[in-house]
């Protein structure tokens, strides 16, 4: 497929990876210089999720338990709006709005 587009629409400045790189042409007009940092930043983010999930892997691998259950990983598999500090700061910030005052509000 992205033979087909290199011959039909870009021609000889097809770059191998930049296939739909850019979906939502947020970098359109952009320099080239700032497009391909954003690509090499790309790269790097999607590597540092491939080791993490090796990491992962790896941990259950060596406990033999799943990763949600071990000590220290509840934060990291809990929605944030439900963690303690986290629900009580944003309690402070924008105040206690009772949960069935929004679902069904009075008319």
């Amino acid at each position: 497929y992205s033979s087909e587009i290199k011959e039909n629409e870009s021609g000889d400045a097809f770059l191998p990876g930049e296939c739909f790189w850019d979906p939502l042409s947020v970098m359109e007009g952009a320099p080239d210089l700032m497009k391909r940092n954003m690509q090499e930043r790309e790269i790097l983010n999607g590597r540092a999720a491939m080791i993490a999930v090796a990491a992962f892997i790896f941990e259950e691998a060596m406990t033999h338990q799943p990763i949600i259950t071990l000590h220290g990983n509840e934060l990291l598999f809990e929605p944030a709006y439900q963690v303690p500090f986290i629900q009580a700061w944003l309690d402070l910030q924008f105040g206690s709005i009772g949960s069935s005052s929004v679902m069904f509000p009075r008319l």
